[in-house]
């Protein structure tokens, strides 16, 4: 039963999970609106289409990425959900069932099996979700994609070190499965209106960004270089496509999330004598999104590997 499997799991510790439900909800509006749909109708076009498909979502938070991609591939699917943060897979069956019901599916335990959640539409089967509580950061190593066709991730490869990108991309091209890593961060951000401490307080947010996320040393903005690179070396065509959020006046909760917790970074990375700074920054940018006059762009990107 996955609700014992999770009351047994240990609580997360401070850097057990970099997302909230509460931040998966804000974010999952922006983040659908800023998929590359073109790179998903390329993926769902290079699939087969005379069986299932067996997809493996590396991070899947809440379940935003199968909600998302799952209506746009052929099916049936099955698909295998990761997590290391047992709060967050427990929410996942919670979020599913009004997206299932709104597309007239009905979403059910598997055999009384509280791991594998079945979604049916009246002419049969349709999506298989098996739930899996996993550190990917410590058992990088014994992932296994046989018979995979799809590894995807959205919001992860900026936070993983070189390292274990190379794994992962190693073992995917080792199973001939397609990658469509998704809303990967490029280090591009604008904050409107401007205010003259942005590209300072911007530059301390990059530097901790590449710092440890849990993975090793974390990529942060050359991710999306990185993972070109590396799918190159390894012989897939790689494709790649912006996926910028575009957040305006009337994302007023969403800015101040993200103003906060540039804030903390930037003042984690910021010399004592710019703390005031940084804290000037920060509540002007509260300020003029409290007033509605806030914007907020930040760059993303998209990549499809595949063989």
């Amino acid at each position: 039963m996955i609700a014992a499997a999770l009351d047994a799991a240990p609580a997360p510790g401070p850097d057990a999970s970099l997302f909230t439900a509460d931040w998966l909800t804000l974010r999952e509006p922006l983040d659908r609106s800023a998929r590359a749909v073109a790179l998903v109708h390329r993926l769902a076009d290079l699939l087969p289409r005379d069986r299932g498909l067996s997809v493996v979502d590396l991070g899947c938070g809440t379940g935003a990425n199968l909600r998302t991609l799952a209506p746009c591939l052929p099916v049936p699917q099955t698909w295998r959900c990761i997590d290391r943060d047992p709060l967050l897979l427990r929410e996942l069956p919670n979020r599913t069932r009004p997206w299932a019901e709104a597309a007239g599916l009905v979403q059910r335990w598997e055999d009384g099996d509280e791991t594998i959640l079945s979604l049916d539409a009246p002419e049969g089967f349709r999506y298989r979700v098996e739930l899996e509580l996993r550190d990917l950061a410590a058992t990088v190593d014994d992932l296994d994609f046989s018979g995979v066709d799809v590894v995807t991730c959205s919001a992860l490869v900026d936070l993983v070190s070189a390292e274990w990108l190379a794994v992962v991309a190693q073992r995917a091209v080792q199973a001939g499965a397609m990658v469509l890593a998704a809303l990967t961060v490029t280090g591009e951000v604008a904050f409107l209106p401007e205010d003259p401490l942005d590209a300072e307080v911007q530059a301390l947010v990059r530097r901790h960004q590449t710092g440890d996320k849990g993975f090793g040393p974390a990529l942060g903005p050359a991710a999306p270089q990185a993972m070109a690179d590396v799918f190159q070396a390894l012989g897939y065509q790689v494709a790649t496509q912006p996926s910028d959020w575009d957040a305006g006046p009337e994302t007023v909760r969403l800015q101040r999330a993200v103003i906060e917790d540039h804030a903390r970074a930037a003042a984690a990375m910021a010399a004592a004598a710019r703390q005031d700074a940084v804290a000037a920054w920060r509540e002007a940018r509260l300020l003029a999104a409290e007033r509605g006059r806030g914007r907020l762009r930040i760059g993303h990107l998209d990549l499809l590997a595949h063989p």
